[in-house]
């Protein structure tokens, strides 16, 4: 009997061992969220992007993280999922990085990460088609100790040159804006400052993951530190075109994203809380054996419960006392008791083990490693707390009430908060709904306001073209008129010219006809006296012309001498010397 209460003493100690946290890489458990975007379906392709991303999947692996999910070129759907089964990752763990290369876009004070399929035809899009950096903080914020988004995706984006705005004040940024993160501890670095534009560089990487390769896995050094050097050594590649920036704070104690030697050791001796001695001084107290009591006493050498145990072990040492029939009794219950325990508690861990593989088996590796953990902690806490005993002192008692209260309280306010918060995000989110929705009818009337206004002024232009075109045939219809009224007045003077030319012939004839006759009935004078009063006459016609009495003294005219003078004063008042009658013929037998 003796021998079977030493296995189960031992099988008591090995659990009693195995129920206090001695490794503390689980305390510092590290997770990451790697995703290299390249290959763009409606934009030109990334050249580094894929690279860049291998590159800090490798160097975040190197550096002793628990899980690196490594994922390229992740379409709206994949990437939603992915930042999903991030969140279950970062559950506990001590850090939770996110690191992003490809495009960014910022559309209304949000900021997006671009999957590769989207199209971003127009502003709107973005909240669809796109994954938000708000969602990408909110999937780190299980982590306990450090949040880190890390994105190089301020690059020229080619989306917003073809983007169309459904509202017009809406802003539409190439790159990044500036971002305030709500949660503590928490940091977004961005490869170049808001606004401004980063570089793919000439090599296989660009210069902030060039940067980064360099001085973010430095261990033991702060990582506010090595982000600065970063900065300085982006500026040097680029020639101070490009500077890379941090938002977000941080608390006073040193977050190195590898912890260095010292930190190590000074994590060692922290093997266990208050709570875990009082729980390992209880599985030593139902052992009672003197290798229980060594064996705590070994595994914590100081404090409170220490003096206790090596009260406990000296009272063994002294030995027992001589046993009555009634000791013997109860020692003899107790055995059967502890070996009832002792099965129950193996049957309970195979079954355990045997959950556990059942459920490796069926889950992928970061959610066994989680889950595993937790359900191996949980099976212990509730292990240790069947086992107690109504004996426990009454200020351990107070203490584990305490300590639940507390734990109670906090859960309970981070509730609250996370209610208020998800509100918060609520309300956010329907107001937004409703400016989009009142933009749009805004755009909707605006643009039937414009199409009603353009097809006023295209009547109006039809109207006026209309108006012009009947204008252009009435002026034509009036120049036809006017030029074929003025082709008939041509006609008429024409005709009116031709008729009077016949009469002035007719008279001219006749004029000559009833001279010749009066020359035959008449005595002719002779030359000298006819030159002398025609002379008299020519010079009373000069002093007072009339183109008539000129006319007729030219017809009557019979001295040769003064004909040119007659002729010239005929020219000046309009008349033709062609018209005038010749000079009639001296009669027949009369000589010269």
């Amino acid at each position: 009997m003796s021998r079977f209460l030493l296995c189960v003493a031992a099988a008591i100690s090995g659990a009693l061992l195995a129920a206090l946290p001695a490794d503390p890489a689980f305390a510092q458990r590290r997770v990451a969220l790697v995703i290299g975007n390249a290959a763009y379906q409606n934009v030109a392709t990334l050249p580094n992007t894929l690279n860049d991303a291998n590159a800090i999947a490798q160097l975040f692996r190197k550096a002793g993280f628990d899980i690196v999910d490594a994922r390229p070129n992740l379409g709206v759907v994949e990437f939603k999922r992915a930042v999903r089964e991030f969140v279950a990752i970062a559950r506990g763990a001590e850090t939770a990085v996110m690191y992003f290369a490809g495009h960014g876009i910022e559309v209304a004070g949000t900021n997006y990460l671009i999957p590769v399929d989207a199209k971003l035809a127009t502003d709107y899009d973005a909240e669809d088609e796109a994954v938000s950096l708000d969602r990408i903080i909110l999937a780190l914020e299980p982590a306990r100790r450090l949040r880190l988004v890390i994105l190089d995706a301020c690059r020229d984006n080619p989306f917003t040159r073809k983007m169309q705005r459904t509202v017009a004040v809406r802003a539409v940024n190439a790159g990044l804006g500036k971002v305030e993160p709500m949660s503590t501890d928490t940091l977004v670095a961005y490869a170049a400052k808001a606004g401004s534009v980063s570089y793919d560089g000439f090599g296989s990487n660009s210069p902030f993951t060039t940067a980064l390769l360099k001085y973010l896995a430095e261990p033991g050094l702060d990582i506010r530190i090595a982000f600065g050097r970063v900065r300085d050594e982006v500026l040097k590649i680029t020639g101070s075109k490009q500077e890379p920036f941090v938002y977000g704070s941080l608390g006073g104690t040193t977050i190195a994203l590898v912890p260095g030697p010292e930190a190590k050791k000074a994590d060692v001796p922290a093997v266990a809380s208050e709570v875990d001695v009082r729980r390992a001084y209880e599985l030593a107290a139902q052992v009672g054996s003197k290798e229980a009591w060594q064996s705590f006493i070994n595994r914590h050498p100081t404090g409170f419960y220490a003096e206790l145990a090596r009260l406990q072990l000296e009272k063994l040492n002294a030995g027992p006392a001589p046993d009555s029939a009634a000791q013997r009794e109860a020692k003899a219950r107790a055995e059967q008791e502890a070996k009832a325990r002792a099965d129950q508690e193996a049957k309970a861990r195979a079954e355990q083990e045997a959950k556990a593989r059942a459920e490796q088996e069926a889950k992928s590796r970061a959610e066994q490693d989680a889950k595993a953990r937790a359900e191996q902690q949980q099976a212990e806490r509730l292990a240790l707390q069947q086992r107690q005993e109504e004996e426990r002192r009454k200020a351990a008692e107070a203490e584990r009430i305490k300590a639940e209260q507390e734990a109670k309280a906090r859960a309970e306010r981070d509730a609250r908060a996370r209610a208020e918060q998800e509100a918060k995000a609520r309300a956010v989110q329907e107001a937004k709904a409703r400016a989009e929705q009142e933009a749009k009818a805004r755009a909707a009337q605006e643009r039937s306001q414009r199409l009603a206004l353009l097809q006023r002024q295209e009547e109006e232009r039809q109207a006026k073209e209309e108006a012009e075109r009947r204008k252009a045939r009435a002026e034509q219809e009036a120049n036809a008129r006017a030029e074929q009224e003025r082709a008939q007045r041509l006609a008429l003077q024409q005709r009116q010219e031709e008729e009077r030319r016949a009469k002035v012939d007719a008279e001219r004839l006749k004029a000559q006809r009833e001279a010749a006759l009066r020359a035959q009935e008449k005595v002719e004078p002779s030359p000298e006296q006819s030159c002398a009063s025609e002379e008299k006459r020519l010079v009373r016609l000069r002093v007072n012309p009339a183109r008539d009495e000129v006319v007729r003294f030219a017809r009557e005219l019979h001295c040769a001498a003064l004909r040119p003078q007659v002729n010239r004063l005929l020219e000046s008042l309009g008349g033709e010397p062609a018209a005038l009658a010749p000079v009639p013929a001296p009669p027949a037998g009369r000589e010269p």
